[in-house]
């Protein structure tokens, strides 16, 4: 039901170091350093790093025209439905290529913690190889973004919840359509009850307007309020950032719903957030919340190798 044509090939490193290709999610840096040291292992990079660019009118032309011009070399049904098609790019086209893009910002959608582990590999072995990384190039009106929702288990520590979640104008309601302010609420279901809730979570304060208006930065300001901001081992013990879970929107709702009634837990239904959402705050050098966008269809690991 959705097609993307996307570029593939060699990202200048030194673009995702110095900010030409921009972030807009938090990263874990544990997972960045472990990849990195499989980088430094295994010397191929197998997954291509999804950026995204904005409409280019002759880059697009150039995809239509290589299309065009002759049947894939290699067509590829990973799962059923999902099919991708290569066709090589004519080499003489690079400069033209490279002319196309060297005044546009490139946005990372999709392998931070790849970009991130590109960085200090680099950094670790110095110029060579690693001065390029192997990256999947996309228009942003191609983009299918869904939204990442949340899960909490029943209890976190020694507090419920749920009922710490519901202490302050929380409403109940049929369902998420039952949201009547989306701005200021988000949709709660209780899986020990089957119990959906409207969740206030209004804006956040001092914050800047791109990020606090946003649903994840809201959910995430109303769980730090709820269990406190510690975590990962902390003085505290545990906290939600150590149990929390991400269900992409691809999911059924309906299956969220049973998974969430079969485990007791909280899901919170998120709405997706728009491209132009991202690209302000990459723009403004700042970051989401990890998991705050999931864009499928992805590119899958395995069809390029590119030794280091």
């Amino acid at each position: 039901t959705h097609i993307q044509t996307g570029l593939v090939g060699g990202v200048a490193t030194s673009a995702f170091m110095h900010g030409e290709v921009r972030v807009h999610e938090q990263i874990h840096h544990a997972r960045a350093d472990h990849l990195a040291r499989h980088l430094a292992v295994v010397g191929v990079q197998s997954s291509p790093i999804a950026v995204a660019h904005r409409p280019l009118a002759a880059l697009g032309l150039l995809l239509e025209r290589t299309m065009a011009g002759s049947p894939p070399t290699l067509v590829v049904e990973s799962e059923p439905g999902f099919i991708q098609r290569i066709w090589p790019i004519d080499p003489r086209s690079s400069s033209a290529i490279v002319s196309e893009l060297s005044d546009h910002p490139l946005y990372l959608i999709d392998g931070h913690h790849r970009g991130a582990a590109a960085t200090d590999y680099r950094r670790l072995v110095g110029p060579g190889t690693a001065d390029m990384t192997l990256c999947a190039l996309f228009s942003t009106d191609e983009l299918a973004n869904f939204a990442f929702h949340r899960v909490l288990p029943p209890s976190i520590g020694e507090i419920r919840t749920v009922r710490a979640l519901t202490k302050q104008r929380a409403q109940p309601i049929n369902g998420p359509d039952g949201i009547v302010e989306p701005d200021d609420a988000i949709a709660m279901f209780d899986g020990s009850t089957r119990q959906w809730w409207s969740l206030h979570a209004p804006t956040v304060d001092g914050v800047v307007s791109s990020l606090a208006d946003l649903a994840p930065t809201r959910l995430a300001s109303r769980f730090d309020e709820a269990f406190g901001t510690l975590g990962s081992g902390g003085l505290d013990g545990p906290g939600w950032r150590d149990v929390v879970r991400y269900r992409p929107g691809v999911v059924p709702l309906d299956q969220l719903v049973a998974e969430a009634e079969a485990r007791n837990d909280a899901l919170f239904v998120l709405p997706a957030l728009p491209i132009d959402a991202l690209t302000a705050v990459a723009d403004a050098g700042l970051a989401m919340p990890a998991k705050s966008t999931y864009f499928d269809p992805k590119v899958r690991s395995g069809i390029f190798l590119r030794r280091l």
